[in-house]
């Protein structure tokens, strides 16, 4: 039970002990995930493997037969046996992948036979159909592992900045480089923060092919982000990128080849600037590469014949003789990268691709081929752009996520490759499937005689669980799914699936400035209101933060339980609603998205009579939510009591290239209209209005930004409070990090709420 606070607020000791049971409570309501899942036929059944902690410290292997009247999870390698170091290497991964930081193993990878692959920090591990373990010592970090999908005796391994191929347990090829700026198998910064791909090789799926990504940092300028570490590679916006190139490896039966490509792509296509994703076609032998522009505006889909690597003869059987471009696309805005695109295998053409796409209102799938391009699903809702696609090709179905019913769900769905705009949707409604930046939550059998699938599911209302469900195939409708069973792990304690009472409301309200409707969600204490405001704020692009799910809430209980309403509003700029609702924002941030927040608290305000005091308003934000904070204190004084802004982009020139060249263009001295300097001399005089927090260990948001801010403040004699967290990054990870934040987060707000208001006054017009 959450406790709550009394309406005086306490001194700091009791605050920090409040905020850390707080903090327990929330954890245990959240329950113990697990992910990276995979299905495999076993016998006539399906057996679930996933990656999870089952409570200990380190990551380990789990895997339970799916039955009807259950799926168990338990080890199936003991986590004590397996390495539980956390290098510097895998945090940083971590971090680009939003991901928690684990020991143990960290990746999982299935062969079409059902072998298994997987790794830790300083070994690839291969598991046969009979549970024998083989390992291979790896001398340098392993970052992922990868094994060929048509020969399980073979893997990729990525390790430090070298691709290793092992064969029967054995290291047999490395590509490495003595230059510390080439990296070979992993993608660049840039790629990971901005793009979300984690990847930089690709097996055929039918040939000891392996098409990987090698990587050149010789140009990218050197940041000093900390004392503690040494300057990192960081392309701030304006400066060289990483220029990356394309390599294939073929595994022959005596030997390893490594070939170059003849052409290089930025010769051959000198607007390029990004390899954004890549893969093989059904074929096997045909690679397929998504290019970006700079200002990613211009995108195309190209198709390689394995004959433009060197030393590889033009084979007859290759589905094209010539680099082709199998689709382009211009934007007046900017394209959004996602994972979308899949090769399938549709009669009666040479080859055939499905891809995502974004137009004015939303994300939609369709199908390529040679001569068509057909869209493969409807016009009255949204494809999760992250969420991937599987592909039946024996069937000819894709499956997907979708926002079928609502921008604030998620549900899983089919569709057909031969009957475009024919879809199912799969998953209740009232629930939404879990899809994160990079770990695999959900997974897919197409096995003839157990065909299911399973996901990760939740609402506001409902704590996570993982859930199987059985397909039913008709020779002429799309099949159909059921519940078949819930996956469970015995020494996690099992979450009570029934209604929170608590939970929070979901509003839904029409704004007459966008002439659209905007999404929020509320949570406030039990008991009669008013109750001071916490508005906390996010309002970048690329996200959405209102959601049907457990997630998007739990992190909101401690201002309830502290005594404060909770606002959470997605306006314009925000993810997944089409290029009018995202690309207003561009050239212009914090602009629109301010108007939005504001509007919207002043709209729910009206909807909730009484509930909320509008006298006491503070509003909290991280990175651009920090920016956004800054913004809103700034711009207006009369709603805002005070702001807490943490990790904040102070200056667009300090942030990377693909972000800022993205949403503000090429010209670097046009960002100073988005910039924090410009509002400084706007913000109140009077102390403890503004309290900025910072990691120092900040490899995204630099600490820079704090510096740069702090100088502007102290230039305009502008009052401030400062929290620095030296061994934090650029989210507060550590227990004791983030319970000292929320302490003195939530000291600072109610010493601002019993301090006077400010006077009314007229709104600064933006």
């Amino acid at each position: 039970t959450l406790r709550m606070a009394p309406r005086d607020a306490p001194q700091f000791p009791e605050m920090l002990a409040m905020v850390k049971a707080l903090r327990c409570d929330t954890k245990a309501c959240a329950g113990v995930p697990f992910s990276k899942l995979a299905l495999r036929p076993k016998g006539e059944g399906t057996e679930l493997l996933a990656l999870g902690t089952m409570g200990g410290a380190n990551q380990t292997l789990l895997m339970g037969d799916v039955t009807e009247k259950g799926c168990t999870l338990t080890r199936a390698v003991e986590s004590t046996t397996v390495s539980s170091a956390l290098t510097s290497a895998a945090i940083l991964q971590a971090e680009r992948q939003r991901s928690s930081v684990v020991g143990g193993v960290s990746h999982l990878s299935m062969a079409k036979s059902g072998v298994v692959y997987l790794a830790t920090c300083e070994k690839a591990i291969r598991m046969d159909h009979r549970g024998n373990f083989t390992s291979t010592k790896i001398k340098k970090t392993v970052l992922d592992v990868m094994v060929c999908p048509s020969d399980s005796r073979v893997a990729a391994v990525t390790a430090d900045q070298s691709l290793l191929i092992i064969k029967e347990g054995e290291v047999v090829y490395e590509a490495s480089s003595d230059n510390k700026d080439i990296s070979n198998g992993v993608p660049p910064f840039i790629i990971q923060e901005e793009m979300e791909r984690f990847n930089g090789m690709w097996w055929s799926p039918s040939h000891s092919l392996l098409l990987y990504e090698r990587v050149n940092e010789e140009l990218v300028e050197r940041v000093l982000v900390s004392t503690r570490q040494p300057p990192m590679k960081y392309p701030l916006a304006g400066t060289k990128n990483a220029r990356s190139t394309l390599r294939m490896i073929h595994v022959a039966s005596t030997k390893v080849h490594d070939y170059g490509l003849r052409v290089d792509l930025h010769k051959r296509y000198t607007w390029m600037e990004y390899i954004t994703r890549a893969g093989f076609m059904a074929d096997g032998t045909t690679v397929w590469v998504e290019l970006m522009d700079r200002e990613q505006r211009r995108s195309s889909v190209v198709l390689l014949p394995l004959s433009e690597f060197e030393g590889i003869d033009r084979s007859p059987d290759t589905v094209v003789q010539e680099v082709t471009v199998a689709y382009s696309e211009k934007c007046s805005c900017w394209i959004n990268t996602h994972n979308l695109t899949s090769s399938c295998n549709v009669p009666s053409t040479t080859w055939s691709l499905i891809h995502g796409v974004t137009d004015e209102f939303l994300t939609k799938l369709i199908l390529i081929t040679p001569k068509t391009t057909l869209t493969l699903t409807t016009e009255e809702y949204s494809v999760h752009k992250n969420g991937g696609v599987f592909v039946d090709s024996d069937r000819q179905l894709v499956y997907f996520f979708s926002h079928r019913k609502s921008p604030m769900e998620v549900h899983f769905c089919v569709a057909s490759l031969l009957q475009p705009a024919q879809v199912q949707q799969l998953t209740e409604d009232e629930v939404s499937c879990r899809v994160d930046r990079s770990a695999r939550t959900a997974a897919i059998s197409f096995s003839s005689s157990s065909p299911c699938f399973v996901v990760w599911l939740s609402s506001l209302r409902l704590p996570p669980h993982c859930v199987v469900y059985s397909l039913s195939h008709t020779e002429e409708e799309l099949p159909t799914a059921s519940r078949l069973c819930q996956v469970e792990v015995p020494s996690t304690p099992s979450l009570l699936l029934t209604p929170r009472p608590d939970s929070p409301l979901t509003l839904t309200y029409y704004s007459p400035t966008s002439t659209r409707n905007h999404h929020a969600i509320v949570h406030f204490p039990a008991g009669k209101g008013p109750f001071p405001v916490i508005h906390f704020v996010y309002g970048g692009p690329g996200v959405q933060l209102v959601r049907n799910e457990w997630s998007a809430w739990t992190f909101l209980q401690k201002y309830a339980a502290l005594g404060f309403a909770a606002v959470v509003i997605d306006g314009r700029g925000s993810d997944g609603r089409g290029k009018q609702w995202e690309g207003i924002i561009k050239n212009r941030l914090g602009e629109i998205e301010l108007k939005d927040q504001v509007e919207g608290l002043h709209i729910i305000s009206s909807m909730l009579s009484g509930v909320l005091d509008m006298r006491r308003v503070a509003v909290h934000g991280w990175s651009y939510g920090g920016y956004m904070s800054v913004l809103a204190l700034a711009r207006h004084p009369e709603l805002y009591r005070c702001a807490v802004a943490g990790g904040t982009v102070v200056d667009w020139a300090m942030y990377d290239t693909a972000y800022t060249e993205r949403y503000l263009g090429l010209e670097v001295p046009s960002y100073a209209s988005s910039n924090l300097e410009n509002v400084v001399k706007l913000l109140p005089d009077t102390p403890g209005k503004l309290m900025l927090a910072h990691g120092l260990q900040d490899e995204n948001v630099h600490f820079r930004h704090a510096e740069t801010l702090i100088d502007l403040l102290i230039k305009n004699g502008k009052p401030y409070n400062l929290q620095l967290f030296p061994s934090e990054r650029h989210g507060l990870r550590a227990v004791d990090a983030s319970s000292h934040f929320d302490a003195s987060m939530f000291s600072f707000i109610s010493a601002a709420f019993r301090s006077p208001p400010f006077p009314t006054s007229t709104p600064v017009e933006l």
